[in-house]
């Protein structure tokens, strides 16, 4: 690593000499520390390379936007993963100032919330099977802090997904391949992940040069978007699966500690709102007549008798309901035998 890290600062420094020198937009090449989910549910702030200009987004940008808010030398970078040199830079320092590793060599990349969201989306479709799921958060990203390099972007071809995050295929893989490392992991094969990590970066380069050659002479560099979707009638289509439904299937998916109290059925509702709703479900299925109370105070019982009945009516009333039931039966019987 020693030796790496020198070699990605002098890389830096010359992608940020180059980016000074181009048209358009200039990104600043600056260390940000956009936040990640670290285990626990906790947050922290990884250090990458501010390669776009504009809000950062969550959607992937591809074709003419990607042209649009980048220069050369920021694509440059993108390419052959320079933006990701500042955590292995910042890696470095902290294992060579004593204090413990926290991001291992390879494993499974940090995501951010957008990405989580997603995934748990991904889910409650039905496009990941539920075992791996279950391991991919409780086991990988529950009690690890993730890694530097990623098998599945060196072995499971991640940079050939069109849509890249966006596709349900990348999804898919990025599950199986987090969750079969955990089982797989060696010395010899964290070499070859880093070893084909180089040899990916060479096709890459050259895969650039391609594009900047057709985009530089007016030819094609990306293939268009895909068509959305709509309904014959013209009305937009609404996705059934929202952010709420999603959060509340997946909830019960994930570990307990990060549960809301619900999942765990360490709360349960209000007793005034479940006699609410027995009561509304009741008058809908026409078994009785119910008159709901406009009004009450809040010491009171909202089920009160009416106040028209007067106090000896209410007692008999109580005598009669209260006559027939066993418990009152048997402590009648009991003092009537001590008599």
């Amino acid at each position: 690593m020693r030796r790496r890290v020198f070699l990605y600062k002098t890389g830096i420094a010359a992608l940020r000499t180059l980016n000074k020198m181009g048209r358009g937009p200039r990104p600043s090449l600056s260390v940000i520390h956009p936040e990640r989910v670290a285990p626990y549910g906790r947050k922290v702030r990884l250090a990458k390379l501010e390669t776009m200009t504009g809000p950062q987004t969550s959607a992937p940008v591809t074709g003419r936007e990607l042209y649009e808010r980048t220069s050369f030398a920021s694509r440059l970078a993108r390419t052959i993963s320079a933006d990701e040199w500042p955590q292995i830079i910042e890696e470095y320092e902290r294992r060579k100032a004593g204090s413990a590793p926290r991001y291992h060599y390879v494993g499974h990349r940090p995501l951010n919330t957008a990405s989580h969201e997603l995934m748990d989306k991904s889910w409650v479709k039905g496009e990941i099977p539920s075992a791996q799921y279950r391991t991919w958060i409780g086991e990988v990203k529950h009690h690890d802090h993730g890694a530097l390099y990623s098998r599945f972007f060196t072995h499971g071809g991640a940079r050939d997904y069109v849509g890249a995050e966006a596709n349900p295929g990348f999804r898919k893989a990025r599950v199986k391949f987090d969750v079969a490392w955990k089982s797989e992991a060696s010395l010899a094969q964290e070499k070859q992940v880093l070893r084909r990590a180089r040899i990916l970066r060479a096709r890459q380069l050259l895969k650039f040069a391609r594009q900047e050659f057709a985009h530089a002479t007016g030819g094609r560099t990306n293939a268009p978007a895909p068509k959305t979707q709509t309904p014959s009638d013209g009305w937009p289509q609404r996705d059934p699966y929202t952010p709420e439904v999603v959060a509340a299937v997946a909830d019960f998916v994930k570990p307990t500690e990060l549960r809301s109290a619900a999942a765990r059925r360490e709360s349960a509702p209000a007793t005034t709102l479940s006699a609410a709703t027995a009561v509304a479900a009741t008058a809908a299925c026409g078994i009785t007549r119910v008159v709901v109370p406009t009004t009450f105070a809040p010491t009171r019982s909202p089920h009160r008798p009416p106040a028209r009945l007067g106090s000896q009516a209410l007692s008999a009333a109580r005598t009669a309901r209260t006559r027939g039931h066993p418990a009152v039966r048997a402590r009648r019987l009991a003092a009537e035998k001590q008599l």
